[in-house]
């Protein structure tokens, strides 16, 4: 599931990049704008499960959760490639590509955002500049990274009991984000000024950025999982469940609806919650569906999965790569007519490629350790 996620996020970007690249849109570019954000909230959702379920089975064992010992396996998954990859989008890829003109240029000064992105910070620099050519992608990570850092304290103090925090938490979250909208559009209810009032909006766009609710609907996911897990299968639980995934369906549409250039401001309050419903009652759903889960366990879908990190983290500089062969001049104004083509069946199977290269040489050496470190 996190292998057919990451390609949907990589046919996001592919048309995002054809569309600066002047190439015309197809029946299809309205929905694939929706594509990205969504299968972003899959990863998310799956998160919030994932990492749940491992603390949830770790508090259920040993009565407490070791926090240094998850920051240490998180850190050997997660920062040798991150790291990798701002090495690269900072120092190496601007020195070798033309990069989209929407793109922030480095040479009006690095430091900033370096910072950000070095202090697994990106989602805090996305309201205040545009995203560095080849690290548009990075901004979820550090989402996943501030997760990470709260999550398991919170398992450690609440155990299974986390509907209150988590609910807590999106409704606090979702006060601050009303406030600072309100704030940045109406900023004379407290004679604000300018400035103070663009800061507003900035923090607003930060906050949009924290899908609290989509991590919250996995651990509960998982923690019904986990419940569950000792029950066999019935036909009345999965009837309800596939009730559930059809209300929650009815009920996300304002999701795509309302998802847009100005999102956070655009339905965000309503449409999150329902959108990771939809997605964790999906996955309880395919927990329970053992058919299905059998075809998912297929091979190919097994090492999709495996280089799943690296499909997200590399798509954007094989997609660059790609168009500069195919397209050297195109941001002077020279796009070839079957530019579309051409560049999914190059940029496709080169993100595949930097995926499995990217595992094989870096990712498994440091799992290995993370595997040492969990035993």
């Amino acid at each position: 599931m996190r292998g057919l996620a990451a390609l949907g996020v990589v046919v996001y970007h592919l048309e995002e990049l054809l569309g600066h690249a002047g190439s015309p849109p197809t029946v299809a570019t309205t929905w694939l704008a929706n594509l990205g954000p969504a299968m972003v909230s899959v990863f998310f959702v799956l998160s919030g499960f994932l990492i749940t379920a491992l603390l949830l089975v770790e508090h259920g064992r040993t009565g407490t959760v070791a926090v240094g010992a998850f920051y240490a396996r998180r850190a050997l998954r997660i920062w040798p490639l991150y790291f990798l990859v701002v090495a690269w989008v900072l120092y190496g890829l601007p020195h070798m590509l033309a990069t989209p003109p929407t793109s922030y240029d480095l040479s009006r000064g690095m430091l900033p955002i370096a910072a950000y992105l070095l202090l697994l910070l990106p989602n805090a620099a996305f309201p205040s500049y545009p995203a560095v050519a080849g690290a548009q992608q990075l901004w979820s990570i550090g989402v996943e990274e501030q997760f990470y850092a709260a999550w398991p304290w919170i398992v450690r103090r609440f155990g299974e009991n986390l509907l209150p925090i988590g609910t807590a938490l999106v409704l606090a979250r979702a006060v601050l984000l009303a406030g600072a909208i309100s704030l940045s559009r109406h900023p004379e209810h407290l004679r604000l000024s300018a400035s103070a009032a663009q800061t507003c909006g900035r923090f607003a766009l930060f906050l949009g950025t924290i899908r609290v609710a989509h991590f919250l609907a996995g651990a509960l996911a998982a923690r019904w999982v986990l419940r569950a897990a000792s029950t066999p299968p019935n036909a009345g639980g999965m009837a309800t469940l596939r009730a559930g995934a059809l209300t929650a369906a009815v009920l996300a549409l304002p999701a795509v609806i309302s998802r847009g250039p100005n999102f956070p401001f655009r339905g965000a309050l309503v449409a999150e919650p329902f959108e990771a419903a939809l997605i964790a009652l999906f996955l309880v759903a395919l927990c329970r569906a053992t058919a299905l889960h059998s075809r998912l366990e297929h091979r190919v879908f097994t090492m999709l999965g495996r280089i799943s990190y690296g499909i997200y983290m590399w798509h954007p500089t094989a997609m660059l790569l790609a168009l500069a062969g195919i397209a050297p001049r195109v941001w002077s104004g020279e796009a070839p007519p079957h530019l579309r083509p051409e560049l999914y069946a190059a940029a496709i199977p080169g993100t595949l490629a930097l995926a499995g290269i990217s595992y094989v040489l870096l990712e498994r050496p440091f799992l290995r350790w993370k595997q040492r470190l969990a035993a």
